[in-house]
């Protein structure tokens, strides 16, 4: 079992505070429904550790630490608060999210949590001007750029790519891809959607040096095993 789960952003979707749709699904769009939706989830994930440890001892009990990178889709309760109404400051917030209360360490929008020689950001930028990295080669210019492995998520799209320094370190760029169901499509992404790729992510024989086995469990297998 994994010593680390990383939700690596926008487990809170907050379409109601999405500047960029303002079409008819925007109509009945709802803050605490957006919140109600992710606890859920939350709650949900949480009752399968419970399953899981029912009947163990404290010392035998499955106890992850979980680390939660808060993505563009959560962050936007902090611009709707400081570009459209600061009024609901101190009203509504990332505090909503329960974090604390359910175990989850959170990390702020862009910043890095490194577990194990590993840098983990919901996306990570360059340049003067913070830019996200992007393009074709994306999780090759991860690396190149931040001299380091990374594993990010946004796009909903795969890849993954080694360097080796000049030390021999193995170095990784990773785009983890989406947690959806597979017919699960966003209107907004149009095309996009046939390129995201759907599943998780999981780090073996983690180093410490931010050198790992990668492992890619697709959703169909992981509805096939587990549903």
């Amino acid at each position: 079992l994994p010593d680390y789960v990383v939700d690596i952003g926008d487990w809170f979707d907050m379409h109601s505070l999405n500047n960029h749709s303002r079409g008819a699904s925007f109509h009945g769009a709802s803050y605490w429904d957006d919140i109600s939706a992710g606890l859920d989830a939350r709650l949900r994930f949480a009752a399968q550790i419970d399953d899981y440890n029912r009947g163990k001892s404290n010392k035998t009990k499955y106890k992850p630490e979980l680390i939660f990178c808060h993505g563009n889709h959560e962050n936007r309760i902090a611009r709707f608060i400081e570009e459209e109404e600061p009024r609901l400051e101190g009203i509504i917030s990332t505090d909503d999210f329960r974090s604390k209360e359910l175990g989850w360490e959170e990390v702020p929008f862009l910043e890095t949590k490194t577990i194990l020689g590993c840098n983990f950001s919901h996306y990570f930028t360059s340049g003067v001007m913070s830019r996200p990295i992007s393009g074709m080669h994306q999780a090759s210019s991860m690396i190149s750029k931040r001299l380091g492995t990374c594993i990010q998520g946004h796009t909903h799209t795969f890849d993954h790519s080694i360097k080796t320094s000049g030390e021999g370190r193995h170095l990784h760029g990773v785009v983890v891809g989406c947690f959806l169901e597979r017919e699960q499509r966003e209107d907004w992404a149009g095309p996009a959607n046939e390129m995201w790729r759907k599943g998780v992510v999981v780090l073996r024989n983690v180093d410490g040096f931010g050198d790992f086995d990668l492992e890619w469990i697709g959703i169909d297998r992981i509805k096939a095993l587990y549903s």
